[in-house]
């Protein structure tokens, strides 16, 4: 048997649909803020791997191709780095800007040259920032200078 109530339990007016409206809206926007900090975070981490890698394997050629072509204006001469080989990249501190879309890093690269054979080390300090319109992070501070 069902039973419908004659009076409302609760009385809707427009001024509860409006600031319930708006609950909604202020809740729904801030969790897709959330979602899209996050994605752009676990891109970070992912292109952060990727050139880690390539700069392990001393691809600086792979290596130039994660840097802004407009932040980082002067001509790379990658036949100077053809004598270097890395050894060891370890990102030591990070820092990642208030709006998630800029990340300082730091990391200490242990590197040699081919015909020396001793492992130097150097601090490289990276600026990161998202390109919303690549969809992607590109560094702005170039490749790593080594002497």
């Amino acid at each position: 048997m069902i039973v419908f109530l004659k009076k409302p339990i609760f009385k809707v007016n427009s001024m509860n649909r409006i600031s319930f409206l708006m609950a909604v809206v202020v809740f729904f926007t801030a969790g897709c803020a959330t979602i899209k900090e996050k994605t752009r975070m676990s891109d970070f981490e992912k292109v952060s791997k990727s050139y880690e890698q390539v700069m392990l394997d001393s691809d600086f050629e792979a290596a130039q191709g994660f840097t802004d072509p407009y932040a980082v204006r002067e001509a790379v001469d990658l036949t100077a780095y053809e004598d270097f080989k890395i050894v060891e990249y370890q990102v030591k501190k990070g820092r990642v800007s208030d709006d998630k879309i800029q990340v300082n890093q730091i990391a200490e690269v242990k590197y040699y040259r081919i015909d020396s054979l001793v492992v130097r080390t150097i601090r490289y300090e990276q600026l990161w920032k998202y390109d919303e319109v690549k969809k992607t992070w590109l560094l702005q501070t170039g490749l790593p200078v080594f002497k």
